[in-house]
């Protein structure tokens, strides 16, 4: 059904009206991928989620997010793949980013293509270059490729989510590319998420910081804030320090 309603958007109620806005957005995209990606290891329909991961990693590829000639991969743009100058298309999005090329990879893996991996990298490259916060460390939620104010109101804020998928992105690199930049990275943002993020005295993580890593609550979960990004990101840890692997990334 989720697949259904993926190609043929038409079937769910629109937020907005199309013909307002003639855009086409990374996230069900990438997350259709890495659903098909997990559904293809049960065992059951194997070829039919594989054809669907190979779909969606060339649709990401190929689709006109990627745009190295702005240093960036945006999160949505026109149903041509151009680059539309508007507050909401000139948003990026440096965790999703991250998080979209460690599911490219996945797929690159999967489907033995060599190109998606490299794609991947260069994504993880232009991500990490816009999204670090050089002054305090960590990614930024938000920023406008243009530099102009974005229209998130949390654009400068630190959340918890971006900096585990730009660990898995970095570690991942790393085991696929050995280049010690990427073990760098992987190190500093590891350091940075567990010395800024992790409540030592309580347990679990922090959600949201303010630009100088001081948190803006205490609350450790909300209704955007689950269990899913940070367990995940600890359990591919285990699994790459126990085995070595990254086989974690492939089920």
């Amino acid at each position: 059904v989720a697949y259904k309603i993926f190609k043929n958007p038409k079937l769910s109620v629109p937020k907005i009206k199309p013909e307002n806005a003639p855009f086409k957005a990374l996230a069900p995209v990438m997350i259709m991928l890495n659903t098909a990606q997990v559904m293809s290891t049960s065992g059951v329909n194997k070829e039919k989620y594989l054809s669907i991961v190979k779909e969606c990693a060339y649709e990401i590829v190929n689709g006109g997010y990627i745009k190295p000639e702005l240093g960036a991969v945006l999160e949505s743009v026109t149903t041509d793949g151009k680059f539309y100058d508007s507050p909401s298309t000139r948003v990026v999005n440096p965790g999703h980013s991250l998080e979209c090329a460690w599911f490219l990879m996945s797929a690159g893996l999967t489907l033995e293509d060599d190109t998606l991996l490299k794609t991947a990298k260069e994504i993880v490259d232009m991500s990490m270059e816009i999204g670090v916060d050089k002054k305090y460390g960590g990614i930024i939620a938000f920023t406008d490729i243009k530099g102009n104010p974005p229209v998130q109101l949390e654009w400068d804020m630190k959340l918890w989510w971006p900096q585990c998928e730009a660990i898995i992105a970095n570690l991942l690199t790393y085991n696929l590319f050995k280049e010690e930049k990427y073990l760098k990275m992987f190190e500093d943002m590891k350091k940075y998420a567990f010395d800024n993020f992790a409540d030592r005295e309580n347990g679990e993580w922090y959600g949201y910081l303010h630009y100088d890593n001081s948190p803006s609550t205490t609350l450790k979960g909300n209704i955007f804030k689950g269990p899913f990004h940070l367990p995940r990101m600890l359990m591919f840890l285990y699994i790459m320090e126990r085995d070595g692997k990254v086989d974690a990334f492939l089920n």
